[in-house]
């Protein structure tokens, strides 16, 4: 694979500088601040996600071969999902792919809290590989219309080192809830709240840059 040249380069600098100076971007760049706090409130939704298997087989007696579909309509949502998703976030931008991400992971929890039957989940299952491919797509490009060509690498690290702990920590913590007795429906719920807060704050307070474009200006 070769490298394309650029003239993009931004001169080089210690790496304790690096490292000091990057965090600033998120106080400096607003909306790129804004959309990380958005991306890092639905990160909370990986939380559900990990305990529907267990809920169903603890609720409605799931067999393994219903287990083993669940598997299955993830792969095949997931597979169906990425490029309905992709073509969209080429033509309308990332920034609606990545609400449909977050609109769908809360949709997935609230079906798995209230559905009165096995059924029900094969639709949380559906819903939660459609969620997966939006909030990958749109989660990863968009952060990078913000940044300016020099500063991509930068800004694509901030953005994924600032989600990542709660990406780890979100399944332990719905494990502690499980674990103190709130029960399976305390874990979807806070899913529900936290995605649509993730939701809210990116439909209201974060510009699409797509539609107003950044300057990216080399370094």
């Amino acid at each position: 694979v070769r490298e394309l040249p650029t003239t993009d380069r931004p001169p080089p600098i210690p790496m304790v500088k690096y490292l000091r100076n990057a965090p600033a971007l998120l106080r400096t760049d607003r909306g790129f601040g804004l959309l990380v706090l958005s991306l890092m409130l639905g990160s909370f939704s990986l939380m559900a996600p990990a305990f529907y298997t267990a809920y169903a087989l603890d609720r409605f007696d799931a067999s393994y071969g219903t287990v083993a579909l669940f598997t299955t309509l993830l792969m095949a949502g997931s597979t169906v999902a990425n490029p309905i998703l992709g073509l969209l976030a080429d033509r309308q931008g990332n920034k609606l792919v990545l609400q449909i991400g977050m609109l769908l992971a809360g949709a997935a929890a609230l079906v798995a809290l209230l559905g009165p039957s096995i059924e029900w989940m094969y639709l949380v299952f559906v819903l939660y590989s459609f969620s997966l491919a939006g909030s990958n797509i749109g989660g990863f490009n968009m952060p990078l219309e913000f940044a300016p060509r020099a500063q991509v690498p930068t800004y694509s690290a901030v953005c994924m080192t600032s989600s990542a702990p709660i990406r780890a920590l979100a399944p332990m913590l719905g494990g502690l809830m499980l674990s103190i007795g709130l029960g399976y429906w305390s874990v979807f719920l806070f899913t529900v709240v936290v995605s649509g807060m993730g939701l809210g704050l990116l439909t209201v307070k974060v510009r699409d840059p797509r539609h107003e474009p950044v300057p990216r200006t080399g370094g």
